[in-house]
């Protein structure tokens, strides 16, 4: 199992893992310490609520590229007009609205009022694809990456899995990780991925800070990706 590879010796998929990220290379040595050097444990803790509870997920995605690892929201309010996140390109109007939305979350976080509904709206629309999917705060991880190894899903099958090189595993605070809600599910959507969404984000948290390894995906195809899940 892959899951058993990654925790027992880190050695699996005909693969020894990689755990010394200078193995990477200088420009993924260069790109994980941005990501990286804001958010630490100390971080963590000064965020109110309980950080004790730790989980290990894993997200699908390229350590070389770091769109892998950026929610759309953090992306989209660094773009320019005219610059593309998953091929779709934003105009000045569209950047505004993320830095709009941006700050509502943060007004939310702030006062303590609307954080969870925020949440739920923009989770219902990662889901489906919706219109806000383009804003989205998250990143989905998974408990399950033979799940989604095996997902029946053709979005899974034909776009996330020939495109990610890269499964990293990853141990995070619980309460960084938002469940799925059924109801956000379209209809013949799968259910084996244990897919959860990642908000650490929108703490200032990227989920970057909490790799610990990472093998390389056998379903990669080569394919030319850019965000994932």
């Amino acid at each position: 199992m892959l899951t058993g590879a990654l925790m027992s010796g880190y050695s699996g998929l005909g693969s020894r893992i990689q755990l010394d990220v200078a193995n990477l290379g200088a420009k993924a040595w260069a790109t994980l310490r941005i990501l990286t050097i804001a958010a630490t444990i100390g971080a963590v803790s000064q965020i109110p609520g309980d950080s004790s509870e730790w989980i290990t997920v894993y997200r699908f995605g390229d350590m070389m590229n770091p769109k892998s690892w950026i929610p759309n929201l953090f992306q989209a309010i660094e773009l320019k007009p005219g610059e593309m996140i998953m091929g779709l390109a934003y105009n000045a109007n569209e950047i505004t609205r993320a830095k709009n939305i941006l700050a509502q979350f943060k007004k939310a976080i702030a006062t303590s009022t609307g954080f969870r509904e925020l949440l739920n709206e923009f989770g219902a629309s990662h889901m489906q694809g919706g219109s806000l999917h383009r804003y989205s705060p998250f990143l989905s991880v998974t408990v399950n990456p033979e799940g989604v190894l095996n997902s029946p899903d053709p979005d899974v099958q034909f776009r996330v899995l020939p495109n990610s090189p890269h499964i990293v595993r990853f141990r995070v605070p619980k309460r960084f990780l938002m469940d799925i809600n059924p109801a956000w599910r379209l209809s013949g959507m799968a259910t084996g991925e244990g897919e959860k969404f990642y908000t650490g984000h929108l703490f200032g948290i990227p989920l970057m800070s909490f790799w610990n390894a990472w093998v390389p995906n056998p379903r990669y195809r080569g394919l030319v990706g850019e965000d994932l899940l």
